[in-house]
């Protein structure tokens, strides 16, 4: 399983960054650390937390006020002619979209 994140959520990601950076440095790593390590929970688990809405999902931080929204989508990869093992073949790949939301 893979995870994106959602462009406007990226951009929160890194201004919630530099916003902790503005106090310590370690604390800005320590920030991108824990919410790294929520993605890592929610792809080993991914129905792991509650249903907030519909396919939506949330899963808090620990040290932070930061809390993960998610949704699971299947996507479908098709190979093209030369790549594919056999004629008309596809993968499905899980994907995780991760939006950000502070509490």
């Amino acid at each position: 399983m893979t995870f994106g994140f959602h462009p406007a959520a990226e951009e929160e990601f890194y201004e919630a960054v530099q916003y902790y950076e503005a106090f310590e440095k370690a604390l800005a790593r320590d920030f991108s650390i824990e919410v790294h390590s929520a993605i890592q929970n929610i792809l080993d688990y991914p129905s792991g937390w509650p249903v907030l809405e519909g396919d939506i999902r949330r899963c808090f931080t620990n040290r932070f006020p930061f809390g993960i929204l998610y949704s699971i989508e299947k996507k479908s990869d098709f190979y093209s002619s030369g790549d594919a093992p056999a004629s008309g073949s596809r993968v499905l790949e899980d994907k995780t979209w991760i939006i950000r939301k502070f509490k």
